[in-house]
């Protein structure tokens, strides 16, 4: 048992020594020093574990704080039991004190910080003592402002501890302070679901109290001045919404920290509220503190029942005579959410505020198709959705999120509605999104999600390069160019996004083109892309139709190009096509056209793709055109089931691919297609081609279509990769693609890279 001892000198109050004239010498005070007073020893030993019910075998997933560490604080009262004259202690003549104390693991003690006192009154016969621990509380209690832990930011280390004393400690004994868990602890396991965050909350339909989510600790004061922590434990609801959130871990499995009580019936949503299933588990009626509880979804299969997930979000595409919309001054509607304030219509209010820079959606919104003032979303500004729609918006909804957030909401188009660009040639734009065209990472904390659970629905991009060459063209569903983090877009009905362009004889610039993003920056991140569950699913369509001479095209089902990392989504019913484009480097993939990294040793995964889905179709681009007029430059066209060309990625692993892929075709009047002489050709049922990117665990069901025939030097096919190092080999990834085909066609090396960094 780990034991920490400290001795706490800090002088007696002066009320108290004032009253040593009142004292006999046979009252057994009088060896007591009253003006220096004698400090408190405290002792507390290892914390206990908790005790288990429900399944055993899911022991090793019990983590919670287990000792005491530098730095760790705990707040302690105590009730100072005084004696008379008589000698004899009197229940009612007590004394309380409250102070605040600091573990120091150097010198192996816990010390009084601020100035607070905890010495035995020279008088005092005995006392009880009541200590807290509650993670992350800095500084003195106070009457009038409590120490407050949110459970849901509990992590699997820690919750509320408490310790009592059991029997009245004796003047001048040590304390031993033995504390307990607070909270019971819920593991669910085997969940199966695409989200990350799940809420938990009582079931408040069928009367049952709101959750209790959050623990608290005030100061108490009598008349006397007299300080202490009242002896109860204090969970407390915030109301109405009340949940605690838990993020699912890599196993499928959920841990919740929870008051004491009855959970039964317990609703698990997923984030914002949005129904997932209910929980109507014998085991949950009465959870106890101090407790770990196990709850395996497989086993208890017919007591989980599926909640109905509309949650009042209205989908137009479903139902569109139910959807009531509000018309709104764009401008003004807009300009209100850059500057959080509220808006109204009329004597409705469409967008209240909370003054400070966050405003919610509280109606349906329809922009009508029509124009409206280009504005950004600055960082000190959030919009939350609250489940609602736009309808209707015909160019992006900012130009630039400035690490602002939006979340929470619909946008849907009508079928008349396209999202056009760079129609006029003065225009001139780099960067298309119905969201934004651009979105930057949250300098303040790097880790919020700027768009976190948006749904599109039935949106039509259709853009043209920028007459400017020096341009890069970024093009996606949701984002342009994004260098922040997207979380949880949802599609519905049928997504289009297209880059074309019948100026075939100029020259444009690089053109990335992806499903959600065109490009995703170093510093970005995109998770959980999924379809909303429809009747007939809708498909998503991605096509780059630039057959210009020069330049990169990069094309792909999430994102064009990426130099992020992207993680946990799944695309169906997906074309990504490039079959018209052409280009100097021309990369197609179902899930990026290229994924790139920074030269190094792969020590972290900042980026890379991870446990994403892919079915649909693929269809590849050349490099060069007929025309391209320079057979001195090398030229490549790389198209892969996953990436196009993964080059220096930190890692992609664990992802899944099917469908089929189109390799090359020239519909020129000269006939069948045959690479140029000095442009390579890779494809794949995984990658074009790798380089030097850790990939393991890669699924793919890749048929191949409109197969070469060919004997050209410059091809090159297999049912992994076109060609790739010893980073993406057979053993570490499979191919279920029948026929003779090899896994890999060529060994690449650093050699075969001129140019390339």
């Amino acid at each position: 048992m780990n034991k920490y001892i400290t001795i706490l000198c800090i002088a007696l109050a002066s009320c108290l020594g004032a009253c040593q004239d009142e004292w006999e010498a046979n009252n057994d005070t009088v060896q007591r020093n009253p003006e220096e007073g004698l400090s408190v020893t405290f002792i507390t030993e290892a914390l206990p574990p908790m005790k288990s019910e429900g399944n055993a075998t899911s022991r090793a997933m019990d983590n919670y704080k287990q000792a005491f560490e530098d730095g760790d604080r705990l707040h302690v009262s105590a009730t100072f039991t005084l004696l008379v004259e008589n000698g004899e202690p009197d229940e009612n003549q007590t004394v309380s004190k409250y102070a605040l104390l600091q573990f120091n693991e150097a010198n192996d003690e816990w010390q009084a910080v601020e100035n607070t006192q905890m010495t035995w009154p020279y008088n005092a016969a005995y006392a009880t003592f009541t200590a807290y621990y509650i993670d992350d509380s800095e500084g003195l209690l106070l009457t009038t402002s409590p120490k407050t832990v949110v459970l849901q930011e509990i992590t699997d280390l820690t919750d509320p501890l408490k310790a009592v004393t059991e029997e009245p400690v004796p003047y001048g004994n040590a304390v031993h302070l033995v504390f307990r868990h607070l909270c019971a602890k819920l593991t669910l396991i085997n969940l199966s679901s695409d989200a990350i965050e799940f809420w938990a909350k009582t079931d408040e339909e069928n009367n049952a109290d709101p959750i209790k989510n959050q623990f608290q600790l005030l100061l108490a004061r009598d008349d006397a001045g007299n300080e202490t922590i009242p002896d109860e434990d204090q969970f407390t609801s915030t109301g109405e919404n009340a949940h605690i959130a838990a993020q699912r871990t890599t196993d499928n499995t959920l841990t919740f920290y929870l008051a004491p009580g009855d959970y039964y019936g317990m609703k698990l949503n997923y984030r914002y509220d949005r129904p997932y299933r209910g929980l109507n588990i014998e085991g949950l009626r009465d959870l106890k503190a101090g407790t770990s509880y196990v709850i395996d979804f497989t086993q208890h299969s017919g007591s989980i029942t599926i909640e109905d997930d509309d949650n009042g979000e209205e989908d137009p595409e479903k139902d569109p005579e139910k959807v009531e919309m509000t018309a709104v001054d764009i401008d003004a509607f807009l300009k209100a959410i850059h500057d959080g304030d509220e808006y109204k219509k009329d004597d409705q209010i469409v967008l209240a505020a909370d003054g400070d820079g966050a405003t919610t959606l509280l109606v349906n919104v329809d922009f009508q198709g029509n124009s409206f003032t280009r504005i950004d979303l600055p960082s000190t500004a959030s919009f939350d959705g609250n489940g609602h729609y736009i309808q209707n918006v015909a160019r992006p909804l900012f130009d630039n999120i400035q690490g602002g957030r939006i979340a929470n909401l619909g946008i849907y188009n009508e079928e008349n509605i396209v999202i056009k660009e760079n129609e006029e040639p003065s225009t001139n734009a780099s960067a298309v999104g119905t969201i934004a065209r651009t979105c930057q990472i949250a300098a303040d904390d790097p880790d919020k999600a700027n768009i976190d659970n948006v749904r599109l629905g039935g949106i039509v991009i259709s853009a043209k390069p920028p007459q400017n060459s020096d341009l890069i063209f970024n093009v996606g569903a949701a984002v342009g160019n994004c260098q922040g983090r997207i979380n949880n877009i949802r599609f519905t009905g049928n997504i289009k996004v297209e880059v074309a362009t019948i100026e075939t004889e100029r020259e444009i610039g690089t053109v990335n083109v992806g499903g959600v993003i065109g490009q995703l920056t170093s510093s970005g991140h995109l998770s959980q892309v999924s379809r909303m569950e429809e009747e007939t699913p809708g498909s998503l369509t991605v096509i780059s139709s630039c057959p210009n001479t020069t330049n990169d095209r990069n094309t792909g089902g999430l994102v064009g190009l990426s130099n992020g990392r992207i993680e946990d989504c799944t695309l169906t019913n997906t074309e990504v096509d490039a079959s018209n484009t052409r280009g100097t480097m021309v990369y197609t993939g179902g899930l990026a056209g290229m994924a790139r990294g920074t030269q190094g040793s792969h020590a972290t995964t900042t980026n890379g793709i991870f446990r994403c889905k892919f079915d649909g179709t693929i269809k590849c681009g050349l490099a060069y055109s007929e025309g391209h007029g320079d057979d001195s430059a090398e030229g490549h066209a790389y198209a892969g089931g996953a990436v196009g060309y993964a080059y220096w990625v930190d890692g992609i692993q664990e992802n899944e691919i099917s469908g089929t892929l189109y390799e090359p075709s020239d519909d020129s009047a000269t006939g069948g297609f045959e690479p140029y002489e000095n442009s390579i050709y890779a494809t794949g049922g995984l990658f074009g081609q790798a380089f030097e990117s850790p990939t393991s665990n890669n699924t793919t069901w890749i048929n191949f279509a409109n197969v070469y025939e060919g004997t050209s030097p410059n091809y090159y096919k297999g049912k992994i990769a076109g060609r790739a190092d010893a980073n993406s080999t057979a053993d570490s990834n499979q191919s279920h693609t029948p026929g003779e085909l090899e896994d890999i066609d060529d060994e690449i090396t650093s050699g075969d890279l001129p140019g390339e960094n």
